[in-house]
């Protein structure tokens, strides 16, 4: 192979021709980047005509007129309502923020509070990514509790899970001391 030349797959690419080839890529990109906050825009549209539609059907018929006549998952209809609702009680720079990110982050954007992070008594996360990693081991912890209480009615508890779940206890009341420490 001669330093001119890149291998790909199948084929050999002269150096040359890196240049067009990077253009082409950068435009690729642009154009998926584009087509991103086009389906954002599209999706609040969307989301803004069925909170429409659903001001005009009777009380308790929504999910049935929408499975009759839109082609949505009622789940899907929710989030795009949802996301046409909240986005509008955005301050504009985050508005515009928001809606310029593709659709399932724009609803993830919209869905949670950052300003607002989960508590447990007056500990405050230093990050939404820290609350967040809490509160998934605490539940992970609250389920293995909860499975070895069952295991402890039933009787059935052996050695091995017993040394799994004291290390898993120690690390629960570590980070409880932690966050009692924190406030």
């Amino acid at each position: 192979m001669t330093n001119n030349m890149i291998l790909s797959a199948d084929t050999a690419v002269v150096e040359s021709e890196l240049p067009a080839l990077a253009e082409k890529i950068n435009d690729a990109i642009e154009s998926a980047e584009e087509h991103a906050r086009s389906a954002c825009q599209t999706a609040l549209r969307a989301g803004e005509l069925l909170n429409q539609a659903k001001a005009h059907v009777q009380h308790g018929g929504w999910d049935d007129w929408l499975t009759a006549n839109c082609r949505v998952k009622p789940r899907t209809a929710r989030a795009y309502m949802q996301l046409a609702s909240k986005l509008q009680a955005l301050p504009h720079e985050e508005r515009q923020r928001v809606a310029d990110l593709p659709v399932r982050e724009a609803i993830r954007a919209i869905s949670t509070k950052p300003e607002s992070a989960p508590r447990c008594n007056d500990y405050r996360a230093q990050s939404r990514d820290e609350a967040q990693r809490a509160a998934g081991d605490l539940r992970r912890s609250g389920a293995a509790l909860h499975k070895a209480a069952k295991s402890v009615r039933l009787g059935s508890l052996k050695g091995n899970e017993l040394a799994k779940l004291k290390v898993r206890l120690q690390k629960t009341l570590e980070m409880i001391a932690a966050m009692e420490a924190a406030r």
